[in-house]
């Protein structure tokens, strides 16, 4: 597990009404962002949604994530860690007994050690993190495409 620097870790919350979907394309980031927010150092994001495709479509559900942006010449390294590691994880998961534990249902927000953790600097686990390079376009961030696949036995994929 590694450790994010103190001085960089910034809360941000976003909450979602639409689905599932929408978690796993946040390419474009934050129009005109430059002029608006400093996106460089490490972000915890909290996203509250429902999603129409479970069995309630109205509860309210959370995942949170660690987004950290470097430079990179004139372009933005993203990376995402999608494993988010706090010391208390009251609200976030329940006992089932034993060593077990659930991810809770409902919308979470920190508690005040939870929010002392933020400020501190997360853990993280880089199980699953992925690394992007953004390129500015106009007032805006985005992904750079991949090329096609140059014959049938390559394959490729695009993640928008």
């Amino acid at each position: 597990m590694a450790k994010l620097p103190q001085r960089r870790t910034r809360r941000l919350a976003a909450v979602l009404a639409a689905g599932v979907a929408a978690l796993a394309s946040p390419l474009r980031v934050f129009a005109a962002a430059e002029e608006s927010v400093d996106l460089i150092g490490a972000w915890h994001v909290l996203i509250h949604y429902t999603d129409d495709h479970t069995h309630d479509p109205t509860q309210m559900r959370w995942a949170d994530k660690i987004w950290v942006f470097e430079r990179s010449g004139s372009r933005l390294r993203w990376t995402e860690y999608p494993i988010v590691v706090f010391g208390d994880r009251s609200g976030r998961f329940e006992n089932l007994g034993g060593s077990r534990v659930e991810r809770v249902l409902h919308g979470w927000e920190p508690n005040a050690d939870q929010l002392a953790q933020i400020a501190a600097g997360l853990e993280v686990n880089d199980r699953g993190s992925k690394s992007k390079t953004l390129r500015k376009s106009g007032h805006d961030w985005r992904s750079a495409t991949r090329p096609t696949a140059a014959s049938a036995s390559i394959i490729t994929y695009i993640e928008n």
